[in-house]
């Protein structure tokens, strides 16, 4: 963002893309609320900007618990587990995350709204997110990434109301799977469908429309479509647009997710762990509504490619690729291939390799006693919350590192290899 003017950065936020949009907000923060939210309209070219009020990010949980019409927690919180690191090959630092478990459950709030992309719940003059209160405080979250709110201090927001209430969308009933990080395919596979697929689970919701944002790549609506139950569709939220809902259906992530934490000395990977007993259900009902299309007997090796415009660069990925080919495996670029593609070639896999990254969230998929290999930098810190997702799922994980090649010294996870 150094040495670009503020019109230069509204062009690119006009997108609607959360990271760029957030960096329109940032680089208004020096300027006073009203002045700012002024001029962050008038750069956007917002004709009829919304109004901008004071507000409160609170709990999903709580508020749940006090005035949805509908709750049924599922499964108790605060249990302590941990996610331990699977084998390693080469340089790391793998250790056990010690982690707390969440709430599990399902909740309906009569009047709500929801808007297109944001993970925020509009629901009794506050912002509802998916936190509960003892994880809000574990790290420093930068809830400007969210399309409502503008500006934050804590839990203390600058929230943006719908612009044209007199036309937002209206609808009955509907389930929520809106939010900031909806188009990225990880945070989809991790904490969007888990959510949907455990409410789904929990046995007791009506059918209904789920509501998704506008602009997704077609592989995660594919995705969800192999589990809407007959005669339910998925509905998108246009840019800029509000759904009113009569009856609001919604679920947690069964992973906590913050928006755009702070890396400082609050940050720690335990807060992010993935509670294996939990993803067991999440796979079992995710590989069967694909099941029939990829496990026909056949076994192939599968060595999932990523795209060379992707940060965390395999920077001699063409030479692993080529050995790979030497020992028989395919080499697959995901996202040239539909979802229902992708989930039946893992289906038949037994063994794949890929350098980390979101592409290997579709372990959902591999059959039991399949091998998986991924390939690393050696900050590996937090791949345990991947592996005990493919534990769940039965497969057999092993990590090999190679050494960095570009450091990303404020997020080494993003570092070059």
């Amino acid at each position: 963002m150094a040495g670009k003017t503020l019109e230069q950065i509204a062009a690119r936020a006009k997108s609607g893309k959360p990271y760029v949009v957030v960096q329109l907000k940032e680089a208004l923060a020096g300027y006073p609320v009203a002045e700012a939210y002024g001029m962050y309209c008038r750069l956007l070219g917002m004709d009829r900007p919304g109004a901008l009020r004071q507000s409160r990010a609170a709990s999903l949980l709580g508020a749940a618990r006090e005035k949805a019409v509908f709750f049924l927690e599922t499964e108790s919180g605060g249990e302590t587990y941990y996610n331990r690191p699977s084998k390693v090959i080469g340089d790391g630092n793998q250790r056990d995350l010690v982690c707390r478990s969440r709430t599990d459950f399902v909740a309906c709030f009569e009047n709500a709204q929801v808007a297109c992309l944001s993970s925020a719940i509009a629901f009794d003059g506050q912002l509802l997110f998916d936190f509960e209160d003892w994880e809000f405080d574990q790290v420093d979250d930068q809830l400007e990434l969210d399309s409502r709110v503008f500006r934050s201090k804590g839990r203390d927001i600058w929230c943006m109301d719908s612009a044209t209430p007199d036309t937002d969308i209206k609808i009955e009933r509907a389930f929520m799977l809106n939010g900031c990080h909806a188009r990225a395919f990880g945070h989809w596979m991790l904490e969007y469908l888990p959510r949907y697929v455990a409410a789904l689970n929990a046995g007791v919701m009506p059918p209904m429309p789920v509501l998704i944002d506008n602009g997704m790549p077609p592989q995660h609506r594919q995705a969800l479509e192999t589990l809407l139950p007959q005669g339910c569709e998925a509905i998108e939220v246009p840019l800029l647009k509000s759904v009113k809902v009569k009856e609001l259906w919604c679920a947690p992530s069964p992973v906590f997710m913050p928006l755009n934490e702070k890396l400082n000395e609050k940050y720690r990977w335990d807060f992010y762990c993935s509670p294996p007993w939990r993803f067991r259900k999440i796979i079992a009902r995710m590989a069967a509504a694909v099941q029939g299309g990829g496990r026909d007997g056949r076994s192939r090796r599968i060595y999932l490619a990523r795209s060379e415009r992707s940060h965390r660069k395999l920077v001699n990925g063409a030479q692993i690729e080529a050995i790979a080919r030497d020992y028989g495996f395919e080499i697959v670029l995901p996202e040239t291939l539909s979802f229902r593609e992708q989930a039946e070639l893992l289906a038949q896999a037994s063994a794949v390799i890929g350098p980390e990254g979101s592409a290997l969230l579709l372990v959902y998929y591999m059959k039991p006693d399949a091998k998986l290999a991924i390939l690393s930098h050696p900050d590996i810190e937090g791949l345990p919350t991947f592996t005990a997702i493919a534990e769940a799922a039965g497969v057999v994980t092993t990590t090999v590192t190679g050494p960095f090649h570009a450091k990303n010294e404020t997020w080494p996870q993003f570092s070059d290899y």
